[in-house]
């Protein structure tokens, strides 16, 4: 903007001025975790944030690319591509419009790779001459940059030789998985089962497994060996998060009752930690909204004699 380094003499005064692009983008939404073979859209908002003028209804773009062949975007021609374009309308002040771009994850995605979306969004080159608006095609220029990040993580399949639960999440990288599955299987010879509660939202089966399976995927392994990993990830729009947030320790309590093992690694400095071990150890047996739900009554038993019993 070269129009602005224009000096005003006789003029001393001082005042910050904040230079912002009218739009930017807003609410991302995306999974976390997404399985081989799935189909899922991301979405995001087109938002106008200031009153400035917009040069032309070509003149705004979103381009979206992926880093890895595991995964691709479907075009506006209906075409699988690792780059594609998304033209954002024109924006009335104060308003937002949503897009949508289609995600394809390979059959053989491997598994707990990360992939990362590049969303880059063009604006046209704002302009103080009128004349210029008729030019085409108008000069663009990056307006923001962010990235999307997505782990790829395979589907929960029961296996009944299995000994041990793996339970992930979205900040497991491939060389962590890699090394707990060497030890557990490779060097223990022991058959193992993953749960990733990125991608399944938690440790409860949906409601219709519930009802045959159980509700927690933790007493399917009852006897056996569950290995929780303590580290924090992001969960959807939430802060940083861990898997102990997500233990229920009524529920941990009857399945370590059932002869299981529990391991937690890398949790021993967290307060969750030792707040679970507390209930765990002194458990209160129903909550106090169960509690509440018992009638409340009394009664006086008159002071008379004990009646006789004849045997």
């Amino acid at each position: 903007m070269p129009w602005l380094n224009h000096v005003l003499p006789n003029f001393e005064f001082c005042h910050t001025i904040d230079i912002q692009f009218p739009v930017e983008l807003q609410n991302n939404e995306f999974l976390p975790s997404l399985a081989p073979g799935t189909r899922r859209n991301l979405s995001w908002e087109s938002v106008r944030t200031r009153g400035g003028r917009i040069v032309s209804d070509s003149s705004r773009e979103v381009d979206v690319s992926i880093n890895s062949t595991s995964a691709s975007l479907l075009s506006s021609t209906q075409e699988w591509m690792s780059n594609v374009v998304n033209e954002v309308d024109v924006l009335p002040k104060d308003s937002a419009v949503p897009t949508k771009q289609m995600l394809r994850i390979s059959e053989d995605a491997e598994n707990y790779q990360e992939l990362v979306l590049n969303l880059v969004f063009y604006l046209a080159i704002p302009s103080h001459d009128p004349v210029a608006e008729d030019v085409r095609p108008v000069p663009v220029q990056v307006a923001q940059r962010q990235e999307l990040r997505i782990q790829i993580s395979s589907s929960y399949n029961y296996n009944s030789r299995a000994e041990v639960l793996l339970i992930t999440n979205p900040a497991i990288d491939v060389h962590q998985y890699q090394a707990i599955k060497s030890f557990l299987c490779d060097k223990l010879g022991m058959e193992m089962d993953g749960w990733n509660v990125g991608l399944y939202g938690g440790l409860q089966y949906t409601a219709e497994e519930a009802q045959t399976v159980g509700e927690s995927v933790l007493s399917t392994y009852s006897g056996q060996t569950i290995v929780f990993l303590g580290n924090r990830f992001n969960f959807f729009k939430t802060k940083a998060r861990s898997i102990l947030q997500f233990c229920n320790h009524n529920a941990l309590a009857g399945t370590c009752a059932q002869g299981t093992s529990c391991l937690f690694l890398d949790s021993a400095g967290d307060p969750l930690y030792v707040k679970l071990l507390q209930d765990l150890l002194v458990p209160v047996p129903d909550e106090m909204i169960i509690a509440a739900k018992v009638p409340v009554g009394s009664k006086t038993f008159s002071k008379e004699q004990p009646r006789q019993i004849n045997r």
